[in-house]
C-alpha cells in the first residue's frame, strides 16, 4: 500500500502529481484500494508538501515555541548557558 514516488528529473509529472493529491477525497481512497471502514474512522484527509531544509532552519528559529529557545531554557534551570548561533542551524538540519 502506497504512493509511487515520482523522480525528480521529470518536474512537470511531480507537480502534477502534488497538483492531484491535494484535492484527494475519500471516494479516490476507495478506488486506490483503502476499505470504507478504514475511512470512515478518519474523519480528515491531510496533504503535506515536502520540508524543504530553509523551512526547517525557520522552525527551529523563528517559531514561537522554537526548540532552539526551549533547549536554551531548559538548560538554564540546570545552570547551564546554552547559546546556538543561527549560522550552525544549517549544520544541524543536514
Amino acid at each position: 500500500m502506497g504512493f509511487k514516488v515520482l523522480p525528480k528529473s521529470n518536474e512537470h509529472e511531480h507537480e502534477k502529481a502534488k497538483e492531484i493529491t491535494k484535492n484527494i477525497q475519500s471516494e479516490d481512497l476507495v478506488k486506490f484500494g483503502f476499505i470504507s471502514e478504514f475511512i470512515d474512522r478518519s474523519p480528515a484527509i491531510s496533504v503535506l508538501n515536502e520540508l524543504m531544509e530553509e523551512d526547517l532552519c525557520d522552525i527551529l528559529l523563528n517559531t514561537k515555541n522554537a526548540l532552539t529557545k526551549q533547549y536554551e531554557k531548559l538548560l538554564v534551570l540546570d545552570g547551564v548557558c546554552l547559546i546556538i548561533a543561527n549560522d550552525v542551524i544549517p549544520g544541524i538540519v543536514k
